[in-house]
Parts: structure tokens; C-alpha cells; sequence
């Protein structure tokens, strides 16, 4: 994002303010090797046909789905019609897909060698320029891609992106128009020189942001984006923006992860009850669970069901450039009035944890705890805190319509604790949200969801609270938050990257620029005709795998 990783909210995979989930994964110790390595599902004996078509709920957006969008939903799609440099296997442990290998000896250029064979399925080769010219693009601040500042990890990226002077709005125009970090090598092989040190670089290049593009995108994107092309198992035959997506398998492709259905439908629904009743109708094929059944879905389909821990969060981003909220006390006494535990016993049973930080307990290297006593309900200091503050008004939270419930029962929470007035300010269409957060409009906190782009805890926390990050909508700056960053990313052992991520999270604890909801379970149901279907550490299911019986 992940992306920036906005969640998909209004259809039903995200329904009920339930991010995406994930499980387990490797940190950095286990990044790619320097040879291919297996973990696709393989072709499967239905690869000549018989492997049926899949239905599967899925929030599609009206965002081009080409690799420079950064949604989760959408994210979903392209993992299927592309293969990345790097996949992840059902326990998110990366390995080698179209990248023959990936080597350095200092964590700061890499050098990528890329296996021979592969092509987009419009025929043309995938080659180094189609990594590079797709980077290079993705990064030029004037094409506003939204996974632009993804790309600031590789050196030269201020050229393309050259901030406005002081007292200004105004950027100046870029000096170039490549990152001089990216260096074609050979037809197959190319490098990266990052800007700092990243041991863990290879591993997040499984991430839908960093796919090849094919010559004909850069010929006319907006042809291009009607039907996407890919290099990956799938094809894309369709699309209706914001509503369904088909694929078909790729003819000739013939690679350790070609899928085993025939083709996937993604549909997106406008009620996440609709799917799960779609489900258990024999209409659909999967779909994830609604509140609504979280207490009953492992008994309306006790074959066909799964719950993993997840690798996703619920929060507050509390908007800093407002002056009501610039007080560190407001932001801590808030987040002390909210009892989560309540809240999610009630309203997410079995399907979530009260957060006690800001990376989930299901990725290495997690630490209870580590946001400090300010993630825990505590009335008493939070009224204290409260007293201290001149607070003006009301608070108002900006929420996506299927979280009303959730963020009503926080709102009550802070209002029975700090008896200041709170109210919810509902958004029924994802557009409009976005753009209030994009706009830095919030008139209060607003709900936000974060599903893991890549299983590492940096993911978890530099989109988001980075300076410039491409999802802090918080405007959050802290050299002190950024330089424990640079040391854990340096850190080519995982522990002792783990110790430096934390002591990061303990000055967002100190901050609290962003107030911890809940940490999400991932649960899906899926129907009986559909066979070797598994839910992945990102709490999806493994879509290379499953297939249909009839």
C-alpha cells in the first residue's frame, strides 16, 4: 500500500469496517533466495480445462487496475493477472517468481535478474524495460500515481517529485524524469540503489506496485486501463468499473503458479449480507463474513469455512492540522476513553482483538503492548487528561457507512468518558471519502483500515506515519518516529530490526497522531462445489489454488 492501503468499504468484502485480514509471515531474514524457488500452487490436471469458474466477492473500485493503484480489492484482482518479481505463499514466506534472483552485498542495490521466459499475454516480452519504464513512471510526480511515493525508497526520487519552496504551494517542475537509482543492465536484468539501506527490500516486491507494464500502457494509458494486460495466470477478458471483473486463464502460460480454475468472476456487492446470503445460495463462491454471521458462519457451513489470525487493523487517524487537535492530551485523553474490549466483544465476536499498538500480533517481531498505557481504556486519566485541554466543540468522526455501528459505540465510549458531544459523519460512497482524507478536510478524527501490502511491520507503519507517507492523512512528522525507521530498516538481522520497529511504535504511542482500534481476524466462507480453497496470511483466499467440481 499498501499502499497506500485504503480498504475497500462499501461493498462486501470490506463490509462492517472489517479491513482484509492476514496471518503469519518471514521478516527480511527470509527474503527471496538467490534462486527460483517453488510455493505456487502448480497448473493442476484441470489446466487443459475442467477447473470451472470461481465467483468471488470482491470490492471492485472505479481505479484503473493497473499497478500504480493502491487498494486492497484491486490489489486482488492484479495478483492474478500479473506475477511480480516475488509471490507469497499461503503463509505469506515470499519467494522468487518472475525474478530469477535478486542479490546484494550492502542492503542498498540490488541487483535483479529476471527468468527468460516470460510474456504479457499480448504476446510481447516481459523484459527489464518493463520493470523500469513501469517504476520510472509510477514515480514522475506529474502522472499522479497513487503508489508514487512508494517509490522514494529508490535514490533519485526527489528529482521527480521536487518539494514547493517555503511559503509556497507550488512544486517547481521536476529535474528528470528517471530515477537515476534504476539501471538497466541486460535485456533481463537491471538494478536498484535505494536512497537508505533496506535489508527487507526484497520481500516487498511481491507487492502489486512494483508489476512490469507492457509496452502498450505507455503508448495510451487510458486505452490501456479499459482492459488491462498482464504477464500473470490469468487474463483479463472484462471489466465493468466498479462492479465486475472476468478472467480467463492465460493461454501457454507455464509457470509454477498457474491457477487451476478455468476463470474468475469478481463481482462487486453493494451489501456485504447480500454475498454471504449469495454464498449459501450457491450463487457465489466465496465470500468473507459479515458481522452480521460472525457468531454463526462456522455452523451455516461447517465444511467451507475458515477463520486466521489476521495481519489488518482498525483505526483513528486524528487530523493534526486541525488546531483543536494539535494538543497531545486531546489525542491521548480520546484514545483512553474508548473501551475496546467492550466494543469489539459486542460488536466483532471471535473476529478481532482489542489494539494495543500499531502492527499486528500475527506478523514477527510483534510486541504487546506497544503502544503504552494510551491504548488503554483508562476513564479516570482520561478525564484528567481531558481537564487539561480547551478543547472547543464537538468531536466528529468520519466514517465509511458499513462502520457506523462500530464508530457509534466509540463515539458513545468517549462521550460517556469525557462527556464531550460526539458524532458520526457518515460517508456512503468511497470516492467521497478518499477525498476527504486526500484533501486533509476532516473536520475529526476518521476511520481508517489497513491491510498489509507486503508482511513486514514496516509496511504496518511507514505509509502511514512517515512524513509524506503515502497514507498519513494525518500530516504526522517526527524525526524521531523517521530515524528509528532508517536504523530498522538498515538492520539486516530481523530481531534487531523488530527491537528498532517498536522502539518506533513507542513514539507513536508518545504522539498518538493516530488512535488503535482493534487488530482484525480474516474469515470467509466459500461453496461446496469449490475445492482446494485456503485462506492466505492475508486472510484472502489462495485463488491460484481453488477450482470448481461443478
Amino acid at each position: 500500500m499498501r499502499t497506500s492501503r485504503l480498504t475497500a468499504g462499501l461493498t462486501a468484502l470490506v463490509a462492517l469496517a472489517l479491513i482484509t485480514a492476514g496471518c503469519s509471515s518471514e521478516t527480511s531474514g527470509d527474503a527471496p533466495s538467490s534462486t527460483a524457488a517453488g510455493g505456487g500452487s502448480g497448473s493442476g490436471a484441470d489446466s487443459g480445462g475442467g477447473g470451472g469458474t470461481l465467483r468471488i466477492s470482491n470490492a471492485i473500485t472505479t481505479d484503473p487496475i493497473i499497478p500504480m493503484t493502491v487498494d486492497t480489492a484491486t490489489t486482488r484482482v492484479m495478483d492474478m493477472v500479473w506475477t511480480g518479481l516475488v509471490r507469497y505463499d499461503d503463509t505469506l514466506t515470499p519467494y522468487n517468481a518472475n525474478a530469477e534472483s535478486i542479490e546484494t552485498t550492502d542492503a542498498t542495490t540490488f541487483t535483479i535478474t529476471l527468468k527468460p521466459d516470460y510474456t504479457f499475454s499480448d504476446g510481447t516480452p516481459v523484459t527489464a524495460d518493463s520493470y523500469v519504464d513501469a517504476w520510472n513512471y509510477s514515480a514522475y510526480g506529474p502522472n499522479a500515481a497513487q503508489s508514487s511515493s512508494y517509490f522514494s525508497l529508490i535514490e533519485g526520487y526527489e528529482a521527480l517529485n521536487p518539494a514547493a519552496p517555503e511559503g509556497s504551494d507550488t512544486a517547481p517542475e521536476p529535474t528528470a524524469t528517471t530515477l537515476s537509482g534504476l539501471k538497466k543492465l541486460g535485456d533481463h536484468q537491471f538494478s536498484v540503489t535505494l536512497a537508505k539501506p533496506m535489508a527487507s527490500f526484497p520481500s516487498i516486491l511481491g507487492y502489486s506496485i512494483f508489476y512490469p507494464m507492457p509496452t502498450s500502457f505507455f503508448a495510451d494509458p487510458e486505452a490501456y486501463a479499459k482492459l488491462p494486460v498482464g504477464n500473470g495466470p490469468y487474463t483479463m477478458t472484462s471489466l465493468i468499473p466498479g462492479q465486475e471483473v472476468d478472467l480467463v486463464k492465460t493461454v501457454g502460460y507455464d509457470h509454477e503458479d498457474a491457477g487451476k480454475a478455468d476463470a474468475i468472476n469478481f463481482i462487486s456487492f453493494s451489501e456485504d449480507t447480500a454475498a454471504y446470503t449469495a454464498v449459501q445460495g450457491d450463487q457465489l463462491d466465496y465470500a468473507p463474513v459479515p458481522s452480521a454471521y460472525l457468531p454463526t458462519f462456522q455452523d451455516d457451513f461447517p465444511n467451507s469455512s475458515a477463520l486466521v489470525t489476521g495481519t489488518s487493523m482498525m483505526d483513528m487517524q486524528i487530523p493534526l492540522y486541525q488546531e483543536k487537535y494539535a494538543d497531545p492530551n486531546v489525542r491521548i485523553a480520546l484514545s483512553m476513553a474508548i473501551d475496546r474490549e467492550s466494543i469489539v466483544k459486542a460488536l466483532l465476536p471471535g473476529a478481532a482483538t482489542p489494539a494495543d499498538g500499531w502492527v499486528s500480533p500475527a506478523l514477527p517481531g510483534y510486541q504487546a503492548g506497544a503502544c503504552g498505557e494510551n491504548c488503554s481504556y483508562d476513564p479516570e486519566k482520561a478525564k484528567a487528561l481531558w481537564a487539561k485541554t480547551s478543547f472547543p466543540g464537538d468531536v466528529v468522526i468520519t466514517t465509511l457507512a458499513p462502520q457506523n455501528t462500530l464508530f457509534t459505540s466509540v463515539c458513545q465510549s468517549i462521550t460517556d468518558t469525557l462527556g464531550v458531544a460526539c458524532s458520526v459523519n457518515s460517508v456512503a460512497d468511497r470516492t467521497t471519502y478518499k477525498g476527504i482524507a486526500q484533501a486533509f478536510e476532516a473536520p475529526g478524527p476518521i476511520r481508517w483500515g489497513w491491510a498489509i501490502d507486503y508482511p513486514t511491520m514496516e509496511n504496518m507503519l511507514v505509509p502511514r506515519f512517515t512524513d509524506g507517507g503515502s497514507s498519513n492523512w494525518m500530516t504526522y512528522a517526527s524525526p524521531e518516529f523517521q530515524a528509528l525507521i532508517d536504523k530498522a530498516n538498515a538492520e539486516t538481522d530481523p530481531a534487531a530490526a523488530a527491537t528498532q520497529f517498536n522502539a518506533a511504535q513507542a513514539v507513536l504511542g508518545k504522539d498518538m497522531p493516530d488512535v488503535p482500534i482493534y487488530f482484525q481476524q480474516g474469515a470467509g466462507v466459500w461453496s461446496e462445489s469449490t475445492q482446494g480453497l485456503v485462506l492466505t496470511g492475508f486472510g484472502w483466499p489462495d485463488l491460484l489454488k481453488a477450482y470448481k467440481t461443478s
